[in-house]
């Protein structure tokens, strides 16, 4: 995820942007990393610092110097936690966010930091859609929680534009032709295995397949 996302912050539309570096904080080894994302990131690697830490220690933390940054912060985790226990991966991240709630509140922040947060599990990640956050970490954070395998989920599922130039992009579940009121067409969507993306799959059809012919028999329901 790392490339895109930085690739993402740096161009704009296919323009450069004003931002001067992208620092990247991991407790992998920050050379070999740095190998992997050269030959990713479109000769704009010099741009991107990468920096020797743990994401739940306060000290490598302030390092960052986080309450100057004049962008978003992403909390993506590592991938050995995601391998190792996916909702341990969880905590650590929420750990995280708490953590930056404190260094920015120390520092006496008066303008919240918007902070992306990454959650494995789709239970964690319905949870902390809806749940209120503490008020020390509201007062300096706008928390935007997401979930890998729901972004995944919507570029299959949802569809902006029903136009036959955009064929290369995933069709929506109803095919090219929208299920109206008067149509007797039906949506069957088989999803094999319980995965994590298969429940993903299966809670972002849930929300989708509302079609507008469900009254009119109920074999169409």
């Amino acid at each position: 995820m790392i490339p895109n996302i930085v690739r993402q912050l740096l161009n704009e539309d296919g323009k450069e942007t004003k931002i001067d570096y992208v620092v990247i904080m991991t407790n992998r080894d920050a050379s070999s990393l740095r190998k992997k994302l050269v030959s990713l990131l479109e000769k704009r690697e010099a741009q991107v610092v990468i920096v020797y830490g743990e994401r739940t220690s306060y000290d490598d933390l302030k390092n960052l110097r986080l309450p100057y940054t004049k962008n978003d912060i992403f909390i993506i985790g590592e991938q050995l936690d995601i391998e190792q226990n996916g909702s341990h991966h969880d905590v650590k991240n929420m750990e995280c966010v708490q953590k930056i709630a404190q260094l920015l509140e120390s520092n006496g922040c008066k303008k919240k930091k918007t902070c992306r947060v990454m959650f494995e599990y789709q239970s964690t990640f319905s949870v902390f859609q809806f749940a209120n956050i503490c008020e020390n970490i509201f007062k300096v954070i706008d928390f935007k929680p997401f979930n890998y395998y729901e972004t995944w989920v919507q570029k299959v599922l949802v569809h902006q534009t029903l136009s036959p130039s955009n064929l290369d992009d995933y069709l929506p579940l109803e095919g090219l032709k929208p299920i109206t009121a008067e149509c007797d067409d039906t949506v069957h969507l088989i999803i094999i295995g319980k995965s994590r993306m298969g429940i993903a799959m299966a809670v972002e059809a849930a929300h989708l397949v509302h079609y507008p012919n469900f009254i009119k028999k109920n074999k169409l329901s």
